[in-house]
């Protein structure tokens, strides 16, 4: 009885998170896991929408508990995503490769790796994933939205553009009006990429990458919020050693800027303490003339 009411409430949890209500979908799997503490799937799907709320601690936790239970390719791509957010991205790529080599038909799994694998700056491999997933789901727009955003990340904006089209003007998920956005951004068009960040907020109010669009859309409208971009987010992705360099050129440049009163103050004391030795030598020498 009780594993038939837990088989009921998973059923519902998983029509649930299909439909993206992670939030209602975590209770069940909640509820779920009450009736039968062993249920790797609501384990693994309860992880995946605690994922999607942001509680990427918690997630991690429940992934293991799932792969505790039974190994699969939900709580592996849980295990992912959660290690990505919490910035541990070697083993994230580590997670996802495993959950590829339970799924390798999972358009979904392929694009976890994907992203898993971008967040450890593999570029070239994380490219060839974020394509599979398209191949593996050819009808699934928001993973050629996904693999159109890599590109510009790569900056790519041709072929980026050329898939935004494909897609059509259809703006009803996420991922494709972010692509639009991201692509009015590069090409300019501030106003209309601020618009799309703010479409997709007014649907999912935590989206991370609608939030760093209207930042750089508003960044870049301000002239003198310019600069704050460029360091903060324009070299986010590069070595922290370039980062370092680029902090101590521009201290050193404050510096200098900073000492040019003082240099200019020193430099009129010492000229005019030269230009008076020079006229006392030159006085003296007058004086020591004979006709005098």
């Amino acid at each position: 009885m009780t594993e038939a009411a837990a088989a009921n409430r998973f059923s519902v949890g998983a029509q649930l998170f299909q439909s993206g209500s992670h939030l209602a979908a975590e209770r069940v799997f909640s509820e779920t896991l009450a009736l039968d503490p062993m249920h790797d799937l609501a384990h693994a799907l309860r992880a995946l929408s605690l994922c999607n709320l942001g509680r990427h601690r918690d997630a991690l936790e429940e992934a293991e508990t799932a792969l505790r239970i039974k190994p699969g390719p939900d709580a592996f791509r849980a295990r992912a995503l959660a290690l990505i957010e919490l910035r541990r991205p070697s083993e994230a790529v580590d997670a996802a490769q495993e959950a590829v080599a339970l799924a390798p038909a999972s358009g979904v799994v392929a694009y976890t790796l994907a992203w898993a694998l971008e967040s450890a700056r593999q570029s070239v491999k994380a490219g060839d994933y974020y394509k599979r997933a398209t191949e593996l789901s050819p009808e699934n727009t928001m993973f050629r939205a996904e693999y159109a955003r890599f590109l510009i990340r790569q900056w790519r904006i041709d072929e980026a553009e050329a898939i935004a089209a494909e897609i059509g003007q259809d703006v009803e998920i996420n991922a494709v009006a972010l692509l639009r956005g991201e692509i009015a951004l590069r090409r300019g068009r501030l106003d209309e990429a601020r618009e799309f960040a703010l479409w997709v907020l007014s649907r999912n109010a935590r989206s991370r990458q609608a939030i760093i669009l209207l930042t750089v859309t508003t960044a870049k409208q301000k002239p003198l919020l310019r600069l704050w971009w460029h360091y903060t987010y324009g070299l986010k992705s590069r070595p922290i050693w370039q980062r370092v360099l680029v902090l101590v050129l521009i201290l050193a440049v404050g510096m200098v800027v900073f000492l040019l009163p003082v240099v200019f103050f020193v430099y009129l004391s010492v000229a005019r303490m030269h230009v008076d030795r020079l006229v006392q030598d030159e006085l003296k020498a007058i004086r020591l003339r004979p006709a005098y």
